[in-house]
């Protein structure tokens, strides 16, 4: 599946365009690799496919949480150009208590919207 992850960082609107795959290793997981594509925004982007995990989606869809396999980086991914406070404190609470996130790494989320 073809991605576009689009953001406002800093003023500036930056998106990444990527083809998904399910990993073939690991079906029904929400294991995924992911094969970036360079663009106008990010041009040095690798090619080389690397993987996530999906640790939380909504019950409807309307956001996903991914997470490098490290843990060390994680993304809450939006169907919507933005995310309502109540469900911030449902992530971060989940990602607390439920996965074991610091708060530390939880403050450094990057905020994307998802569309597809």
């Amino acid at each position: 599946m073809r991605v576009r992850n689009t953001a406002t960082i800093d003023g500036e609107v930056r998106y990444a365009d990527a083809i998904v795959d399910v990993s073939p290793s690991q079906p029904g997981t929400g294991n995924l690799l992911v094969r970036f594509i360079p663009n106008e925004t990010q041009p040095h982007v690798s090619t080389l496919a690397q993987p996530y995990i999906v640790i939380q989606v909504a019950h409807d869809y309307r956001y996903a949480v991914v997470a490098t396999p490290d843990r060390e980086k994680l993304w809450i991914l939006s169907a919507t150009p933005t995310i309502s406070e109540r469900d911030v404190v449902e992530v971060a609470r989940k990602l607390s208590e439920e996965q074991g996130f610091t708060h530390k790494q939880i403050d450094s989320l990057v905020w994307t919207k998802r569309s597809a």
